[in-house]
């Protein structure tokens, strides 16, 4: 039974036993002492119903509560994953880049070495070709 069904039955149980009451009391034949225990024997019923609806609704509130906190829980658990997952590609991308920086930066010192090679070589031939007009 669904809890929608539930809620009506009790809803019409409730009604159900209200219009009863006061229909047996409005069209009851009996003497006053005999209608005031009927009227307190339904008014005891009607606790009753209103008692189990109560715990119907207790129990509808806490199976809501418990799937809401197992979605909040399922939804956290995916997001922890992604975050992770992010933070371990963002490490891996970073620590590459470093990787890269730092061939590029060995690449570049040795051009520098080999063109102040050059141009000490050019100079040394210069000052050689100077010494040699004099």
């Amino acid at each position: 039974m669904s809890n929608q069904e539930k809620n009506n039955f009790w809803k019409g149980m409730f009604f159900g036993s209200l219009a009863g009451g006061v229909l047996g009391v409005l069209l009851a034949p009996q003497s006053g002492k005999e209608t005031r225990k009927i009227i307190q024997d339904k008014g005891l019923e009607f606790q009753e119903n209103i008692k189990e609806y109560g715990e119907d609704i207790m129990d509808t509130v806490s199976d809501h509560k418990e799937y809401v906190q197992n979605k909040i829980e399922k939804s956290a658990d995916k997001i922890k994953e992604k975050v992770e997952g992010t933070k371990t590609k963002a490490y891996e991308k970073w620590e590459d880049i470093k990787e890269k920086a730092a061939a590029a930066q060995d690449t570049i010192e040795e051009e520098i070495e080999e063109i102040e090679e050059e141009i000490k070589e050019e100079i040394q031939e210069d000052k050689e070709e100077i010494e040699e007009e004099e």
